[in-house]
């Protein structure tokens, strides 16, 4: 059985494209100061350890701050592989509890990995899955100066500045608890200075891109209807086959 994801993945990609982008240019409004709690970086993330969250308490991304093809790593706290995890519970470490510590007490780690790995995790329920990807690029050329990236702890607001050609570019993002999106603003000092295109991706196979004569973005898929967290040798090893009935 596989899970239906697509009013997960409609609702929240809608939501975060349609009520979460918005671009304009010449703004001059007054720039909010950073807090004393600001986590700041002269470069863009090159990794996902470098990126910086924002976040609802249900769906959140990671931001990694490119200038040329902007990346936004989503997820939501519902998206699972598979069913609940509503059996297999009766896992209880107490007999063995002792033995495992004097294991780690005395530098045992292989064994006390594989022991907890048979006895004490039971079936391993299903898999947390990404959401997607939400890319915008910039087709504007030209070198790269006075960038900043920014996270304000405090107001939970991400900023990304930048100049090019002389135009000074601003993103602002943030999760709104209350609206369920995630919020990106643009902004640059030139008029009609912006020139970007947002797209949607997903490692789902199943994950399609739809885009409405009105330039609405929306994406539907499946999450996997199975994902094992463990080995195939590892299951018939332990002589596990009877906890994954859907392999055996």
């Amino acid at each position: 059985m596989k899970q239906d994801i697509y009013t997960t993945m409609t609702r929240r990609i809608n939501q975060i494209i349609l009520c979460g982008m918005i671009a304009c240019a010449g703004c001059s409004e007054k720039e909010q100061e950073p807090s004393n709690l600001t986590l700041w970086y002269n470069r863009p993330a090159a990794a996902w350890e470098e990126a910086l969250p924002v976040g609802n308490g249900h769906l959140g991304a990671m931001v990694f701050g490119k200038t040329d093809d902007e990346v936004l790593q989503l997820n939501d706290n519902t998206l699972y592989s598979g069913e609940p995890a509503s059996a297999r519970n009766d896992v209880d470490i107490t007999p063995d509890f002792d033995n495992v510590v004097t294991m780690l007490r005395e530098g045992r780690y292989a064994e006390a990995t594989g022991f907890v790995g048979k006895h004490w995790l039971g079936r391993l329920h299903q898999n947390y899955q990404p959401l997607g990807e939400w890319h915008l690029a910039n087709h504007t050329p030209g070198e790269i100066t006075d960038y900043r990236r920014e996270l304000d702890i405090a107001n939970a607001t991400l900023r990304i500045s930048w100049k090019q050609n002389g135009v000074e570019y601003t993103r602002e993002i943030f999760a709104s608890h209350p609206d369920s999106v995630i919020v990106m603003r643009l902004r640059c000092d030139k008029k009609e200075g912006l020139d970007v295109t947002a797209s949607l991706s997903s490692v789902h196979p199943t994950a399609r891109q739809q885009v409405s004569p009105d330039g609405l973005i929306s994406m539907s898929g499946q999450a996997p209807g199975y994902a094992e967290r463990r080995s195939l040798k590892q299951i018939e090893g332990w002589g596990f086959q009877s906890k994954h009935p859907e392999l055996y």
